[in-house]
């Protein structure tokens, strides 16, 4: 089974120039699988969930995007910059301002800050304010 950087190298060229400009001129980090078949078309690659795979994981290896396929609840997901993950993650785990008031939501920022820990609510909360 051919690597697919070695079936259709100009189309996997423009393929990665698309989501460049949706990460970049469209300021899109995060998208769907749906998108990504979409865009696969209109390179003219193949757009089965089995072809799309290797796609992904071929520019997830080459560092391009980040896609988790053995994640389910990320198996849906792409991240187009991977830089901006690792903004976000550094913001959320370091970031001492994301201090939402009321209860429970101020206990959980006290957790995160007391004992490291983070609760789904917050993260939510602090991802909000970063976006």
């Amino acid at each position: 089974q051919a690597s697919p950087q070695k079936l259709r190298p100009t189309r996997l060229v423009e393929m990665e120039r698309k989501l460049m400009l949706l990460s970049r001129k469209e300021k899109l980090s995060v998208v769907c699988l749906a998108q990504i078949q979409e865009v696969a078309k209109s390179c003219g690659l193949p757009t089965s969930d089995q072809e799309v795979l290797k796609v992904l994981k071929f520019f997830h290896q080459k560092g391009t995007l980040l896609y988790f396929d053995q994640v389910p609840t990320l198996c849906n997901v792409v991240i187009l910059c991977p830089q901006w993950l690792a903004k976000l993650l550094t913001y959320v785990l370091t970031n001492l301002i994301c201090q939402p008031a009321g209860p429970p939501l101020a206990q959980y920022a006290e957790e995160r800050n007391k004992k490291g820990l983070l609760r789904q609510e917050l993260l939510d909360c602090c991802v909000k304010q970063f976006l």
